[in-house]
C-alpha cells in the first residue's frame, strides 16, 4: 500500500490536531471552526515542493466520472460539497479546499450514468471541445480506450511517479510498450476499498478452531489447505429443513470473482510484463493450472463452500442483491469466512459478533509472500484526455490533489478502517498492512484480452473444465493483446 499503517495513523493524528486546534475530543463544530490558520500552514508545507506557484483565475478543473447509477461510488474520492462530520468526506473537502485556494481553481465533479461515461469522454476528445480535464473511471474500462484517447503520463510535465504519493507499481504494471496512460496513488480511495481479502467471524473461530489464525498468517502457514481445514465441520443446518442454503451456517462463502482471486493469491498470473514493455501471456502455465485446480477442488466441496451465485439461482427474493445477501449472512453470524473486497466490512461495523481481516491464503507454504489484487472492475484510474489544451496545468493540479491526499485522505481512510468504525483489534491492522502491501496487477486480466474476465464463471461451474477453457481463451487473448500492442507502438 501507499504507506505503513502505523506511520499513516501518526499522520492522521497530526492532521486532526491541525484541523481541531489542541483540544482533544472536540466535536464537529469546533473541528470546523478551528481549521483556518493551522490547516493552511500544514497543507502549504505538504504540497509537492516542486510545484510552481500558479494563479489559474478561477478555472473549473472538471473531473468526469460515473455516477454508478446514482450511488456516486466512483466520485467518492473526487469531491465533497461541505464538511459534514464524516471522516473521509471532510478529508476530501479539506484537500480540495487547499488545492483550490493555492491555485485559484474550482474542482468540479461531473457525473454521468455509468453506461455513458466512456462514450461521453470519447465524444469530447473527438470533438476537441475541452469539456473535461480528467477522466476518473474503472481500470478495465479506461484501459480499453486509453491509448487512443488519453495522454501518456510522460506528456504530463509535473507528474513524477517516483514520488511516493503515486503508486508506481500499478501505473507501470499497466504500461504496455512502456507507455502509461493512467494514474493511481493516494488520490484514489476506491482502489483501496476494492482490494480483495478475507473477513472472518471471531466468535465462530473461537467455537470451531483450535488455531490462532493471525499467528498462522505470521508463520507463513496460511494456505488453501489451512483454509480448507478451518472450514471443515462448520456447516450447520440452522433451520433444520435438510437443505443447505442462505439460511444456514457455512465455513466459506464467496463468488466467482472471489474464486478468481485465489489465482493471484497463489502466485499465478495470466500475463507477465517484460522489461521491453511487451507482455508474455501465461494463461495455461503450470502454476496457473495448479492453483486454479486446487481452488476449484475447494470451491466444489458443498460441505465447505457456498457460492454467492447460488443465492441467485435459488431465487432469493429479498430486498437486497444476492451479493448483499451474502454480506447479510456474515452480519448475522452465519459465515466463518467471507471473501470479498474490503468495502464489505463497512456493512459489518455494527455486527454483534467480533470479526477480523485476513489476507487471501497462499497456494502452499513454499510460496514466499501473500498476494492480492484490487478489483479492476471498480478500482479507479485518473487519465487526461488527448485533447487537453493545457497539459501543464492539468499535471500540476493532479499532482497537487495527490500529494495533499497523502496527508488528508489516506490517513482518514485508515482512521475509518482501523481506529473508529470497522477494524476492532491491532491484529487486523497488521493484516491490512499485509493485504495492501501485496497487491499485484495482472495486465492481461485487467485489459480483458480475449474476454478473459469471463473465466470466473468456470470457477463456479458444476464440472472442472479449467484446462480446456484456458486453452480456448488463449488464441483470442493473444490476438487482442497483439492488436493493442501494435496500436500503442504506432502512436506518435
Amino acid at each position: 500500500m501507499k504507506k505503513q499503517l502505523a506511520y499513516i495513523l501518526l499522520l492522521a493524528m497530526a492532521a486532526q490536531l491541525a484541523a481541531c486546534g489542541e483540544t482533544p475530543g472536540a466535536g464537529a463544530d469546533s473541528t470546523t471552526a478551528s481549521t483556518d490558520t493551522t490547516t493552511a500552514e500544514v497543507t502549504t508545507s505538504l504540497f509537492n515542493p516542486d510545484l510552481p506557484d500558479k494563479d489559474y483565475g478561477g478555472h473549473q478543473f472538471r473531473l468526469l466520472s460515473s455516477d454508478e447509477i446514482g450511488s456516486g461510488r466512483y466520485s467518492y474520492e473526487i469531491d465533497a460539497e461541505a464538511e459534514n462530520g464524516e471522516t473521509i468526506n471532510d478529508a476530501v473537502f479539506r484537500r480540495n479546499s487547499a488545492v483550490e485556494d493555492r491555485f485559484n481553481v474550482e474542482i468540479v465533479k461531473v457525473e454521468v450514468n455509468k453506461s455513458q461515461t466512456l462514450n461521453t469522454f470519447k465524444s469530447s476528445v473527438m470533438a476537441n471541445d475541452d469539456a473535461y480535464d480528467v477522466l476518473v473511471d474503472e481500470w478495465v474500462k479506461t484501459l480499453s480506450i486509453a491509448h487512443e484517447y488519453c495522454l501518456e503520463i510522460d506528456d504530463l510535465p509535473y507528474i513524477d511517479i517516483e514520488n511516493d504519493w503515486w503508486e508506481k507499481r500499478v501505473i507501470m504494471g499497466a504500461a504496455i510498450g512502456g507507455r502509461a496512460f493512467g494514474l493511481t496513488g493516494d488520490i484514489n480511495i476506491v482502489d483501496d476499498k476494492l482490494t480483495w481479502g478475507l473477513m472472518f467471524n471471531k466468535n465462530l473461530a473461537d467455537e470451531y478452531l483450535d488455531v490462532d489464525l493471525y499467528q498462522t498468517v505470521r508463520d507463513g502457514k496460511w494456505t488453501i489447505d489451512a483454509l480448507e481445514a478451518a472450514c471443515k465441520g462448520v456447516q450447520n443446518d440452522l433451520n433444520g429443513d435438510t437443505v443447505y442454503d442462505d439460511k444456514d451456517q457455512w465455513g466459506f462463502v464467496g463468488s466467482g470473482n472471489a474464486a478468481m482471486t485465489f489465482l493471484w493469491a497463489g502466485g499465478g498470473i495470466f500475463g507477465n510484463l517484460e522489461d521491453d514493455g511487451s507482455v508474455t501471456l501465461t494463461l495455461d502455465s503450470q502454476r496457473n493450472l495448479d492453483v486454479l485446480e486446487r481452488t476449484f477442488d475447494f470451491y466444489s466441496d458443498p460441505s465447505l463452500v457456498y457460492h454467492v451465485e447460488k443465492i441467485k439461482s435459488a431465487n432469493y427474493n429479498g430486498t437486497t442483491s444476492y451479493h448483499a445477501r451474502s454480506r447479510q449472512m456474515f452480519n448475522f453470524g452465519q459465515i466463518l469466512f467471507i471473501a470479498g473486497t474490503l468495502s464489505y466490512s463497512e456493512e459489518f461495523r455494527d455486527m454483534e459478533d467480533e470479526f477480523g481481516f485476513l489476507p487471501y491464503p497462499k497456494y502452499d507454504e513454499a510460496q514466499k509472500e501473500y498476494i492480492t489484487v484490487a478489483q479492476e472492475g471498480g478500482a479507479t484510474m485518473f487519465s487526461v484526455p488527448r485533447s487537453a489544451p493545457d497539459a501543464e496545468r492539468t499535471s500540476i493540479l493532479l499532482d497537487a490533489m495527490c500529494s495533499t491526499a497523502k496527508v488528508y485522505i489516506t490517513p482518514a481512510f485508515y482512521d475509518v478502517y482501523l481506529q473508529r468504525k470497522i477494524a476492532r483489534d491491532n491484529d487486523s491492522a497488521e493484516m491490512l498492512d499485509i493485504i495492501f502491501d501485496s497487491r499485484v496487477f495482472d495486465i492481461v486480466y485487467s485489459y480483458d484480452f480475449g474476454s478473459i474476465k469471463q473465466f470466473n464463471k468456470v470457477m463456479i461451474a458444476t464440472s472442472n473444465t479449467i484446462a480446456s477453457k484456458l486453452a480456448s481463451y488463449k488464441n483470442a487473448a493473444q490476438k487482442a493483446y497483439e492488436t493493442t500492442y501494435s496500436e500503442i507502438l504506432a502512436l506518435e
